[in-house]
């Protein structure tokens, strides 16, 4: 790939008179991004809605409203404000006309994006009636409609359950078959939810966009993470230590998944009081680890616990 897949050039960007990212920069050509942190900027401007203040934001070399309007970019995005009687075709077919095709393609393009992910029942689903997984796979059909390039999506975390997860996990692994992905936005852990979450096994790096992230509880000064990467737990604490970071080993609930550790990690902020994780994102590329979490946290997330416990 000659051009970045996503590239942020310092970024500023508002909604209704309030900024939503400030000198934001980032670049990366990996295959598969996970984006953490202060997102709702990216979200904002990706459908429209922010405006760009400032700086240059491209997708694939090119600048987001180009990209827009050649299609480069899908959005698999939750929506807001859809009329309860209309059905997840009706909603696709009307998406693929603002998208810029013709009524008959948009009919086409419609039942084409949800036999892509195996999920063409879910058309003659009203919105009304449409329960949280359907509406997931409506999102994610709604994200490859025009076949694109990169595919950026906002997971529903939270709103499955068990049972449902199986399903949206199959879809999710055809909608970004082939295209670039970008994951938006992921919350901290919560039991349950981890195993999986990381069914993007390719998710190369993790950027803060621009989040000044908790004080550590037990460091004062410092940020605390939650960094979850492929690889075995003790050479990575070695590694953590030998580097200075100080890091305490945790237990999550996807462990009984081989080749996976996690750890709270104590990071320093910079001169602008924002998370530096740059030290600990170039030991990960140093070990080649594939990095699956990096979120800013207050405390030990909800259903995990450090190993001294």
């Amino acid at each position: 790939m000659s051009s970045a897949l996503l590239e942020l050039e310092q970024v500023r960007c508002s909604l209704d008179d309030v900024t939503l990212l400030d000198n934001v920069t980032l670049r990366t050509s990996a295959r598969r991004v996970g984006l953490s942190g202060k997102t709702e900027g990216v979200f904002a401007l990706l459908s429209g809605q922010a405006r760009l203040v400032s700086g240059q934001f491209n997708v694939l070399g090119r600048p987001l409203e180009v990209a827009r309007a050649e299609r480069i970019f899908g959005c698999a995005l939750p929506l807001r404000g859809v009329p309860p009687k209309w059905t997840v075709r009706r909603v696709l077919e009307l998406a693929a006309e603002v998208a810029g095709y013709s009524r008959r393609e948009s009919t086409q393009r419609a039942a084409a994006a949800a036999a892509q992910i195996g999920e063409s029942l879910i058309l003659k689903c009203s919105w009304s009636r449409a329960n949280a997984v359907e509406r997931a796979l409506a999102t994610l059909a709604l994200g490859v409609l025009t076949e694109p390039a990169v595919l950026f999506i906002r997971l529903p975390l939270g709103e499955l359950r068990d049972q449902e997860v199986a399903r949206y996990s199959a879809a999710l692994a055809r909608a970004v078959s082939g295209v670039f992905a970008v994951e938006l936005a992921r919350p901290a852990l919560h039991t349950g939810e981890a195993a999986w979450l990381t069914d993007l096994d390719e998710i190369a790096y993790v950027f803060e966009a621009g989040t000044a992230g908790n004080w550590s509880p037990e460091a004062p000064g410092k940020v605390r993470y939650l960094l979850r990467v492929e690889g075995d737990r003790d050479r990575v604490t070695a590694a953590l230590q030998r580097a200075g970071i100080t890091a305490a080993a945790i237990h999550a609930p996807s462990d009984w998944q081989s080749g996976r550790a996690a750890f709270l990690v104590d990071v320093d902020r910079d001169s602008n009081a924002v998370a530096n994780t740059g030290p600990v994102l170039d030991l990960c590329v140093e070990l080649e680890l594939a990095v699956l979490e990096l979120l800013p946290v207050g405390s030990v997330p909800q259903g995990c616990k450090t190993l001294t416990e």
